[in-house]
């Protein structure tokens, strides 16, 4: 009985300090993805220039793959107006009378972790997947009679909702002008981290208050174009110190040759 206690004892002396001498390895994989205008198709709710975002295969609504994560980055929103500025290379420019102005806009970025599982001697428990959004902005103008003066982003996401700075837009009727468009801007620096491994997926949601419900008198009910949102997907997990995970074994080792005799 006294071995026994002696094991237990000894065994627990070498596990409590791992818990704190863990660290964490990480698999990250960064986005930067740009919508706007285009002429071909005649709407907004596309990649405005393949080359200019990363990976330049994001298009919106469909799927892509960074690394180890499958992502999907969807705008969806209504036509404002027939008349609208452009956004080629992610710079606003003025229209030509063919343009399309959007409103009541809603965003969603999704990520799927397709990657392996924490290797053997993985902190049980401690594998996680991450989405940070670095930064989310849009171009807004106020049209006379419509909307608000000053609007700002809210994260709908249920149990991680959040808002960003109210942001003042100019009034215009000239719909064409880039000048008169206003960046919304929301650098957010927040993350929303769910437990899991390879399959977990994530999903946040992002709109200018109150999204597709608004009404004419609402902050999004604006004209809007040139969407650009930026982030990180990751997955983390706990794994001892190299030197802790050798101490625990050769106690381990020498506490149960002592209780042979």
């Amino acid at each position: 009985m006294k071995a026994k206690l002696v094991l237990l004892a000894g065994l627990a002396t070498l596990v409590s300090p791992l818990a704190t001498q863990a660290y964490i390895v990480n698999n990250s994989s960064s986005f930067d993805v740009a919508m706007g205008y285009a002429v071909s198709p005649n709407t907004w709710k596309t990649t405005e220039s393949a080359a200019t975002n990363t990976p330049n295969t994001a298009v919106n609504a469909t799927p892509f793959t960074v690394g180890d994560f499958n992502i999907t980055i969807t705008a969806t929103g209504s036509g404002f107006s027939s008349n609208g500025p452009y956004f080629p290379s992610r710079v606003m420019t003025d229209g030509d009378g063919n343009g399309l102005a959007a409103y009541n806009n809603e965003f969603t970025i999704s990520i799927t972790y397709n990657g392996p599982a924490g290797p053997f001697g993985t902190t049980p428990g401690s594998e996680q997947v991450t989405l940070a959004i670095d930064s989310i902005s849009i171009y807004a103008l106020k049209y006379p009679g419509y909307g608000q003066s000053t609007i700002n982003w809210d994260e709908t996401t249920v149990g991680h909702t959040g808002s960003g700075p109210g942001v003042a837009i100019l009034e215009s009727n000239a719909l064409t002008l880039a000048s008169n468009y206003t960046n919304v801007a929301w650098t957010t620096a927040t993350d929303l981290t769910a437990l899991g491994s390879t399959g977990t997926t994530i999903t946040r949601y992002f709109e200018i208050p109150p999204g597709a419900t608004g009404g004419t008198t609402d902050q999004s009910y604006a004209a809007f174009d040139g969407f650009v949102v930026q982030g990180t997907a990751n997955f983390s997990y706990d794994i001892p110190e190299p030197a802790s995970l050798g101490l625990l074994a050769l106690g381990a080792a020498a506490l149960l040759g002592r209780r042979r005799f």
